[in-house]
C-alpha cells in the first residue's frame, strides 16, 4: 500500500476494537479522565511521547 494514502495508520484501529477489558490498550482508550485534564498535562509537558 502506498503509504501517502493514510490507509496504513487505518489498519492499526483493527488493534483497539479487538483489545478486551483488561487489556492496556483497551483500558487506556476507555479511561476517564478530568475535564481540562489534557489541557493540563500539555501545559506541564506531561503528555506522553509518540513515535
Amino acid at each position: 500500500m502506498n503509504g501517502a494514502t493514510g490507509l496504513p495508520a487505518l489498519q492499526h484501529i483493527a488493534r483497539y476494537f479487538d483489545a478486551d477489558e483488561g487489556d492496556p490498550l483497551y483500558d487506556g482508550a476507555t479511561a476517564a479522565s478530568p475535564i481540562g485534564q489534557f489541557e493540563y498535562d500539555a501545559l506541564n509537558s506531561r503528555l506522553p511521547t509518540v513515535s
